[in-house]
Formats: C-alpha cells, sequence, structure tokens
C-alpha cells in the first residue's frame, strides 16, 4: 500500500505540473463547460422574458373575423391579424403566433407548444374567452334577477404532473445528471493519456515497471489518480453551476424551482453510480493508451469514447419517460437516467440495483482487459 501511494502522489505531482490537464481538468468544468448548461438556460429565459413584454400576434381566418365575439375580446396583450387559413407557415414565419379558427360555436386555437410566443399567445387568447364566458353567464344571471356571486362554483386547481418544488428541478436535474458524468470522464481523460502515454512519449514508464512495485499495484494506483480527477473535476463543475445559478440567473429564473431534497443516502448512491462510471471509462481509457505508441495515438484511441458519450445525451433529449428497463443496462446511459431519477425522486431500488450490477460486471471485465495490456511486454515497448 506504502508502494501505491507513492505512486500516486507521483502521478499527481506531475499532473499538476502538465497544462493540458490543468486545462481539461480545473479551468474547463470551472468556467467552460457550464456554459453549456447556463447559456441555453439563460436565452430560453431571456426569450420568454421578451415574449412577455410584448402584445401576441393572434391570427384570426377571414370568414370568421367579423364574428360578434372576437370583436368583443379586446385586450393590450393582443393584436389580431387576418390569415387566409389555418396554415403552420403563419407561425414558423413569424407572421402570427398563434391562429384561431371557429367549429360551430366552439373556438380552436392552433399554436406550436415549442414556441414560447406561440404558447404565450394561445394562453392570452384563452384568458379572454374565460373572461368573456364569465361577463355573458354574469349578464344572464342578472337579467333573471340572480346575482353571480350566488352561483355555487366548482374547485379547480391546476398543477404540473410534477410536485411544484420538482417542476423545475426535473429539467435541471436532467442537464445536470447528463454533464455531470460527462464532465468527469472527459476530467480524468487527459490525466490517464498523460501517466501512461505520455510517460511511455518520455520514457519514464519503463523506469517505473523496472522498480520493486509490481505491475498491478502500478496499474491500481494510475487508475486511482484518474479515478481522482474525474471526480474533482465533476465537483468543480457542480461548484461552478451552483454559482451560476446564484449569481448570474438567480432573478431571471426566480420563479423556477430548482432545489432537490438530496438524503445523505441519495448523495451516496450519486457517488457510487459516479465512481463505478469513472471506474469503467477509466479502465478503458487507461488500456487503451498504454497500447498506443505516443500522445497523439493515445488522444486518437480515445476520442471514440469522447464522441460516444454524446449519444446518450442527444437520446436523453427524445426519450425522457416511460423508458424500458434496458436502459439500465447500458453504460454510460444508465448512469445519465439514475443520477437524474436520483436528483427528482423518481428512482427505484430495482434500476439502481441493475445499474449497479452491470458496472460491476462492465468493470471486471475491462479490468481483465487493461491488466493484459498493462502486463504484456509488447505493449509496453511499442514505439
Amino acid at each position: 500500500m506504502k508502494e501505491i501511494m507513492v505512486i500516486i502522489k507521483k502521478e499527481i505531482r506531475n499532473s499538476i505540473r502538465d497544462k493540458r490537464i490543468l486545462y481539461t481538468s480545473i479551468i474547463l468544468p470551472l468556467i467552460v463547460y457550464p456554459l453549456f448548461l447556463v447559456l441555453p438556460l439563460f436565452m430560453s429565459g431571456k426569450r420568454e422574458k421578451m415574449a412577455k413584454e410584448k402584445p401576441s400576434k393572434i391570427g384570426i381566418v377571414k370568414r370568421i373575423a367579423d364574428d360578434s365575439i372576437i370583436k368583443t375580446l379586446n385586450s393590450r396583450q393582443i393584436i389580431y391579424i387576418k390569415v387566409d387559413s389555418v396554415d403552420a407557415d403563419y407561425i414558423k414565419k413569424s407572421v402570427v403566433d398563434a391562429i384561431v379558427d371557429k367549429d360551430g360555436n366552439k373556438f380552436i386555437v392552433y399554436y406550436d407548444p415549442m414556441d414560447i410566443s406561440s404558447q404565450l399567445a394561445m394562453s392570452r387568447f384563452s384568458n379572454l374567452i374565460n373572461l368573456k364566458n364569465q361577463s355573458m353567464l354574469r349578464q344572464t344571471l342578472e337579467e333573471v334577477g340572480i346575482e353571480y356571486e350566488w352561483i355555487p362554483r366548482i374547485p379547480l386547481e391546476t398543477k404540473v404532473i410534477y410536485p411544484e418544488k420538482k417542476a423545475g428541478a426535473y429539467i435541471f436535474g436532467l442537464m445536470a445528471a447528463m454533464f455531470l458524468i460527462m464532465w468527469a470522464v472527459i476530467g480524468g481523460m487527459t490525466v490517464a493519456l498523460e501517466i501512461t502515454a505520455g510517460e511511455k512519449e518520455r520514457k519514464t514508464l519503463e523506469f517505473l515497471i523496472a522498480s520493486p512495485v509490481n505491475r498491478g499495484s502500478i496499474l491500481l494506483a494510475k487508475l486511482i489518480t484518474t479515478v481522482s480527477f474525474g471526480l474533482f473535476s465533476a465537483l468543480l463543475m457542480i461548484v461552478a453551476l451552483g454559482l451560476s445559478f446564484r449569481f448570474i440567473l438567480g432573478g431571471m429564473f426566480s420563479g423556477m424551482r430548482i432545489s432537490f431534497d438530496i438524503s445523505f443516502i441519495s448523495f451516496l448512491w450519486i457517488f457510487l453510480i459516479m465512481l463505478l462510471t469513472l471506474v469503467f471509462f477509466s479502465s478503458l481509457i487507461l488500456g487503451l493508451s498504454i497500447f498506443a505508441r505516443s500522445y497523439r495515438e493515445a488522444q486518437m484511441y480515445v476520442t471514440p469514447i469522447s464522441l460516444i458519450m454524446v449519444i446518450p445525451i442527444i437520446f436523453l433529449q427524445f426519450f425522457t419517460r416511460d423508458l424500458g428497463s434496458w436502459v439500465y443496462y447500458v453504460p454510460l446511459l444508465n448512469s445519465m437516467i439514475a443520477l437524474k431519477d436520483i436528483l427528482v425522486g423518481e428512482t427505484t431500488s430495482n434500476h439502481l440495483m441493475i445499474t449497479l450490477f452491470s458496472y460491476f460486471i462492465y468493470i471486471y471485465i475491462s479490468l481483465r482487459i487493461t491488466s493484459r495490456i498493462f502486463k504484456n511486454e509488447k505493449s509496453i515497448i511499442r514505439g
């Protein structure tokens, strides 16, 4: 154990001195990476604020433009524009934000749910219709001598599908889980390249192997170093994101309840899942880097891993619900979904156990392969 600690100290000391590691493990997660999360939310919030400050453009199909009810629906927040028909191009080209047509006595509002301005236009017109309904009911009751206030009302409350405190947390939790895993792996990647392919390039790996320490201990020390830098990188990203939302986006998203009720047990699960994910990918990267002849060749080998990490992020942009248990068997994807589940309080013990069990198998296989590569003289002396 003493020999392992000596090697770990050496690897950490050398890694801190390397500018590439300083850049990818500290500067990027602390400053650059949070922008990938902060900027989209910032632009979304800014766009929503701008949409609320200007009136909505409601397209009225010409054949109902002279409808008596339409003429009474006046609001400073709405501008009515005549359109020939219900055509999606009117909304896509920003001619109008929403289109109103009529089917018998029923008004139909056509809008784009993916567009903030269109959603707001639909909401504003719906509110006008509701106010008109109340006004007509009040007038009818007064004509027959019944006061409107006497009419019993059915209580109604609207709620999002998640508890209020988790409405904003769901979106943020999903994004935080994706970026947390991704940057943790990337944070340790440069370290892994440097302490293997980098050492081979500098001709210092042979001296290390020739020392009295057995190769298994050397490999374990390098794995611990890589995982440590990955966890540290993830920690820095969490701090940076927290500060960003506290001091930069706090006012803009004051109505968005971004809070997580994370218990100590949940925190341990998050740490364990991240640790297993890092051990698996770090062992793969170390194996590829040891096999490479040079630092540049090692970068070429691990580039596909960087690209593979983007696939789950793209997948989760389109599929976030009703995912089968199979996703918890897929490395990286299972980590992101499991962390999201923990953050928003949707996790199940079954899914967590599947995630852990699958990673134990993946880690065992990857460590066996990496260990064989490290013990193979041909891999070490390749150059």
